[in-house]
């Protein structure tokens, strides 16, 4: 992944569409290679071998990572960026597995000792903990309810800037709109 955005940097959108953080990186030098280069796209700078190992340097963690040997290793590790997707959505589905195996650990730990509200109680801070890697693997997804807040009130009560009518391909919802 990284190597990937140092070949083509305009990778880097579709990259932070599918790792959000430092912290999916398996490898916490990774992680901080990944935020050097987040940190660089934000202020739409230039990401390439010397503003990452700049980077890096000004951050105090170049010499963390190995130098900028390893910036380089990275650079020369892919041919291509074309697979850069791929080897993102594999470094998410690791993120996955590793936020999993943390909360079954944490579920044992709940298990054996017990809750003093009851299995009820229990039941209910594993479904949480469970809940947790669950937007971990969608962070992108919303509730219904985060969807609909404040379309009601838009639309029966629309501001003076606000578009007074919904467009949809909907032939139904279409009818509806001329009736």
């Amino acid at each position: 992944v990284l190597g990937g955005i140092l070949i083509d940097p305009g990778m880097m959108v579709e990259v932070a569409a599918i790792l959000d953080g430092r912290e999916k990186f398996g490898r916490e030098k990774n992680g901080w290679i990944y935020e050097a280069m987040q940190s660089l796209d934000n202020r739409d700078a230039a990401i390439d071998f010397v503003t990452v190992v700049d980077e890096l340097d000004n951050a105090g963690k170049l010499e963390l990572i190995g130098g900028a040997g390893y910036v380089t290793e990275l650079l020369t590790a892919v041919p291509t960026s074309i697979n850069t997707i791929h080897y993102a959505n594999i470094v998410h589905e690791k993120s996955v597995r590793r936020e999993l195996v943390k909360a079954g650990t944490a579920i044992v730990q709940m298990a054996y000792r017990g809750d003093p509200g009851g299995a009820e109680s229990l039941i209910a801070a594993v479904e949480q903990e469970i809940a947790r890697v669950g937007r971990e693997l969608h962070p992108k997804m919303v509730t219904v309810e985060e969807l609909l807040s404040g379309v009601w009130d838009n639309l029966f009560n629309p501001k003076a800037d606000a578009m007074q009518r919904i467009f949809t391909i909907l032939p139904e919802i279409a009818q509806s709109d001329r009736n």
